[in-house]
Formats: C-alpha cells, structure tokens, sequence
C-alpha cells in the first residue's frame, strides 16, 4: 500500500472519531508500546476553537500574555521548576484563561519545556481547571516543536480532561511531523473492532480517496 499523505491521514482521523465506536488508544505518541494508555472519552469531533474572551481583538495579544512570553523566553533553558515560582511573583493578580494561555503559547514558540512550568504556573490557580481545550494548546505547542515525550506526559498527568481537542491535536502533529506510522499504529491498538470497521478505508486511500 502506497504511503498515507497527511491530508488522507486527516480524513481517516475525522472518520474515526466522528464514528460512535469506543476507543481506547495505547499508543498515542510513540509506535512502541511504553507509554501509560489516554482514555479519551467519545464525544462529537470539534475542529473550530472557541472560546469566550474580554479581548476586543483576539487576535492580537494582549500586554499581559506578551509579559507572560517575555519571562518565558528570558532563558529557555530554565528548569521548568524554577519558572513557575517566578511567574507567581511577578503575576499574582492574574487570573488565567484559555485566550491567555493561547495567546502566550503562540508568541513563545522558542520558550521550550519552560512551557510546562508555565502550565504549573496556571494550575497554581485555584479556581482553574484544565479542559480538553486548554490541554490540546500545551499538546499542540509542544507538538510543533516534535517533544513529544512532553506532550504525552502532559496526556498522562491529565487524562481525565483529554477529550477530541486533544486528541485531534495529538495526532495531528504526529502527521505533520511526518510520522505516518505511529499514527496508524494508533489506530490499530484501539481495539480490533474499530480497526475492522475502518480497515476498508484505509486500504481504498491508495486510490486517492477514503470512501
């Protein structure tokens, strides 16, 4: 069988979780199967992301996230440890919320695994939690940057949360790191009987389409 192309990977991807079939993946990250299993619950597939925010212009980030980036990107090779006590003292009063934590994740593309004491640091907060929207930004941060080890670490220590957000940007990244195999790996370790049931579209990709 021809090679999987990322866009016919990404169609397979949208079938298998728009299917109503449980699925139990043990090998999210990695073809070797070492890592703890993600239980993601089934619930309907979601691409858009949408959050609720006070920011007049999503789009441009506001002085708080760019502060957050800047402490962030002072020395990316920080212990993740050390960063989130200095985030405490310098933000303190602020509050964290899914545009925030986006926004900084997106301007700190070269802030590393600083950016799990940045997640500590948001967890720190009592009054937040996780939710697979805000779990899938740490997944596709560390994924564009192919740390893979921190993102499933990050799977496993939140795993309760990990929804189709997550999961999409799980595999996702897999595929645009070029790593067809895993992904299928996947896919083949989430119980025989969604495998069969999807084997068929797998092999008509060779002809150009998932039917």
């Amino acid at each position: 069988m021809p090679p999987l192309k990322s866009l016919q990977l990404r169609q397979l991807l949208h079938r298998c979780l728009s299917s109503s079939s449980p699925f139990q993946p043990h090998a999210l990250l990695s073809s070797k199967p070492h890592f703890t299993p993600i239980h993601f619950p089934t619930l309907p597939f979601l691409i858009s992301k949408s959050f609720s925010t006070q920011n007049p212009n999503p789009q441009t980030p506001d002085a708080v996230a760019l502060s957050l980036s800047a402490e962030l990107l002072n020395d990316p090779s920080l212990d993740p440890l050390a960063v989130t006590p200095r985030l405490q003292l310098h933000f303190s009063h602020i509050k964290p919320t899914p545009l925030l934590i986006s926004q900084t994740l997106d301007i700190s593309p070269e802030a590393g695994r600083t950016v799990l004491g940045f997640n500590d640091w948001v967890l720190s907060d009592s009054d937040f939690n996780h939710t697979d929207e805000t779990l899938s930004f740490f997944i596709d941060y560390f994924g564009r940057r192919k740390d893979f080890k921190a993102a499933h670490d990050l799977l496993v220590n939140h795993k309760s949360v990990a929804g189709p957000k997550t999961l999409k940007s799980s595999i996702d990244r897999l595929v645009r790191a070029g790593r067809p195999t895993q992904v299928l790996g996947f896919f083949r370790e989430n119980g025989e009987g969604l495998w069969v049931q999807k084997r068929q579209r797998v092999t008509e990709v060779g002809g150009g389409e998932i039917v």
